[in-house]
């Protein structure tokens, strides 16, 4: 883009892009010369502010950072998503668990119950949690 300014110049009342085909016989007319160089940016291809995330890139730094917050929104869902799993897998093994020990009162029993329990519970939420995505 620095080579591009050089053609646009500095100090005019305002600025024309004379890419060919672009906006007539005449060429564009801008009233900046920051907005003609960001159009030039969309003949060019040239977008230098890239997203860390998904590696989608920008060619300014504000829609880059409107669309960083995007990502830490999903992200604050998924972990809320998350948290209700865990606090229903908790909440149905321990009652799983307080039945076993009315029935039977062998801690090693108990623990075995307690670990099929866990795994059967996690299986299930983990099918739910695909099911919502």
């Amino acid at each position: 883009m620095d080579h591009l300014s050089v053609h646009i110049g500095k100090g005019k009342d305002s600025y024309i892009c004379f890419w060919d085909g672009c906006g007539g016989p005449g060429g564009r007319l801008f009233q900046s010369r920051q907005k003609v160089l960001r159009h030039l940016q969309s003949h060019t291809g040239h977008r230098p502010f890239v997203c860390e995330v998904c590696e989608k890139a920008f060619s300014e730094a504000t829609p880059l950072a409107a669309h960083m917050r995007r990502h830490a929104q999903e992200s604050e869902w998924h972990i809320s998503r998350i948290g209700r799993l865990l606090m229903e897998l908790q909440n149905r093994s321990f009652a799983i668990i307080r039945d076993a020990a009315r029935l039977s009162p062998s801690p090693a029993h108990l623990l075995y119950i307690w670990y099929v329990a866990i795994r059967v519970l996690a299986a299930s939420c983990a099918d739910k949690g695909a099911a919502n995505a």
